[in-house]
């Protein structure tokens, strides 16, 4: 895959999410954690869908890894708060 491939897999899980289907968004957002596990993107992305879904731990340990990644992300600090985890 191409670099610009993680971000066009991201926006896909958005549309996804955005027509109502959650549990196929956060399929979406998990694969693209496996294919780019080091894109603090693709986590934050998957702790939306999973916390969407009402998945809060497992939201939590992505929002986390997200800032793992990227330390400086405001929406990972923001959405942990909303969670309680930060």
């Amino acid at each position: 895959m191409q670099k610009g491939d993680e971000n066009d897999i991201n926006r896909l899980g958005y549309r996804i999410l955005n027509l109502g289907l959650i549990n196929e968004s956060v399929q979406v957002s998990k694969l693209n954690t496996e294919l780019y596990p080091d894109a603090w993107n693709v986590w934050d992305s998957y702790g939306e869908a999973l916390a969407n879904t009402g998945k809060t731990s497992e939201a939590i340990i992505a929002y986390k890894r997200s800032l793992q990644l990227n330390p400086s992300s405001a929406t990972g600090m923001e959405a942990l708060k909303k969670l309680g985890s930060f």
